[in-house]
């Protein structure tokens, strides 16, 4: 009798454990594809962590990847009134975010490089500046006191995901967050 409660007991086991692989299979294809249809493009995004516990407890640990042309459109489209001296050139990521910009000044047109570390400041995507240079001479940071290079709010949608992270990993631009229930 022993014999047969513990084989009785394996079956039961490997059916409920395969039966839990499948439903995390399907529920990551699903999630998968609604979030992908929600992303603005130029932002890949993914779950991670077990879909299934996500879907149960209300918040699903997501990844969003966003590459250089999508970052570079968020931050010429976030430039605050007043800034628009500053026309950006192109944004490339490596170590850090580096913007090539273009600034007016009273003896004309200075090209600027500026390094920026991704950051995430009350659930919202920001950078912080690390360098400056202008025509290949390093700057103090503070010339660019009160320019901001935000990307803003509309990269993600903050109303579905709290952000909890930002870092740059190859030549994109990773974000961890928590995506809330019904979106």
């Amino acid at each position: 009798m022993r014999r047969r409660t513990w084989i009785l007991l394996a079956a039961t086991l490997i059916t409920v454990v395969g039966a839990l692989a499948i439903g995390e299979g399907v529920a990551r294809a699903s999630v998968s594809s609604r979030l992908a249809e929600s992303a603005p493009d130029g932002v890949a995004v993914a779950p991670s962590g077990l879909v299934l516990w996500g879907l149960v407890s209300g918040s699903m640990p997501v990844t969003l990847t966003v590459d250089a042309d999508t970052l570079q459109r968020a931050i010429a489209g976030n430039l605050p009134e007043g800034q628009e001296d500053a026309d950006i050139r192109d944004i490339r990521i490596d170590e850090y975010i580096y913007i090539d910009l273009v600034r007016e000044s009273p003896i004309g047109e200075v090209p600027i490089e500026v390094a920026v570390r991704p950051a995430v400041s009350d659930g919202t995507l920001t950078t912080q500046i690390v360098s400056v240079t202008a025509s290949g001479f390093e700057l103090p940071v503070s010339v660019l006191d009160g320019v901001s290079l935000s990307p803003g709010s509309g990269l993600v949608n903050s109303g579905c995901l709290a952000l909890r992270d930002a870092r740059v990993e190859d030549d994109t631009v990773v974000l961890t967050a928590d995506a809330r229930r019904g979106c």
